[in-house]
């Protein structure tokens, strides 16, 4: 019973911490006229956390990749000169628990009796990533995208398919609509 009961709540759990958040959020400044926009600039890439600093080609992945999407929206990038705006990022991450079980040495093995649980406690960094469009002429931000529950070291294809997947949903919210 005790047993049982530790595995349902550990199910919940497990089931209710996938649940908690949409992961992609954005809000902006609704007096801009967005359209007025055509070209950018890089003003800032921070990613000063010791779980992203490990691995040097995440910058270069987050700026292509918004490079890319930027490109095809028809903004263009200046690396000299006056700019309508600047993208600045940000980056934060926390230790998250994973706890998996491996359920291959349940039951009853005639050689060596009743056999335990197999199940391994770890923790990973997960984070997020802050992209900020600011106006340069205004220095005020009018723009923010926050793309949370990254898991910045699950190897580096897995986060390269994270980080690019959660940047292509930012940006579908940029420009927004002119209202």
């Amino acid at each position: 019973m005790q047993y049982g009961f530790k595995k349902l709540m550990l199910t919940v759990f497990l089931f209710l911490s996938g649940c908690a958040g949409s992961g992609i959020q954005y809000d902006y400044d609704r007096s801009v006229n967005f359209r007025s926009y055509i070209t950018y600039t890089w003003a800032d890439l921070d990613l000063s956390e010791a779980s992203v600093e490990s691995n040097p080609l995440l910058g270069k992945i987050i700026k292509d990749t918004i490079n890319r999407i930027l490109s095809t929206k028809g903004f263009t990038l200046k690396d000299y000169g006056k700019s309508d705006f600047a993208v600045f990022i940000r980056v934060a991450s926390e230790n998250k628990l994973e706890v998996r079980d491996w359920e291959s040495s349940r039951g009853y093995h005639p050689w060596w009796g009743a056999s335990g649980e197999d199940v391994t406690v770890s923790y990973y960094p997960e984070g997020s990533l802050v992209i900020d469009i600011v106006d340069i002429s205004e220095q005020m931000l009018k723009w923010r995208g926050v793309a949370s529950d990254i898991p910045w070291n699950k190897g580096s294809l897995n986060v390269r398919h994270h980080l690019v997947e959660a940047i292509a949903e930012l940006f579908t919210k940029f420009p927004p609509p002119v209202q």
